[in-house]
């Protein structure tokens, strides 16, 4: 009785809000929210981008994934963590 949606790794696209109308709302979205950098704006999403995905998926909760597992990217470790936080605020 529970959905939920995994982003896996994706840019942010018109197909999130596709699928929240098709398939949503969401109880859960796992969405990635690190690793990001502007030169890869079709394999990972900025934070903003993540929370964007959230709300066209229909999502109630969000769980950012993605990030902390390994340093891929510029930013520092925690950023990911403190903007995604910041927004949800």
């Amino acid at each position: 009785d529970v959905r939920v949606f995994f982003s896996g790794d994706t840019g942010y696209f018109d197909g999130f809000k596709q699928i929240g109308e098709r398939f949503g709302p969401f109880d859960l979205t796992m969405i990635e929210t690190g690793a990001y950098n502007v030169a890869w704006p079709d394999v990972h999403m900025q934070p903003e981008q993540s929370l964007q995905a959230h709300m066209d998926l229909r999502g109630r909760w969000m769980l950012p994934i993605h990030n902390g597992t390994f340093d891929l990217s510029t930013h520092s470790w925690q950023e990911p963590f403190e903007r995604i936080l910041t927004l949800a605020n």
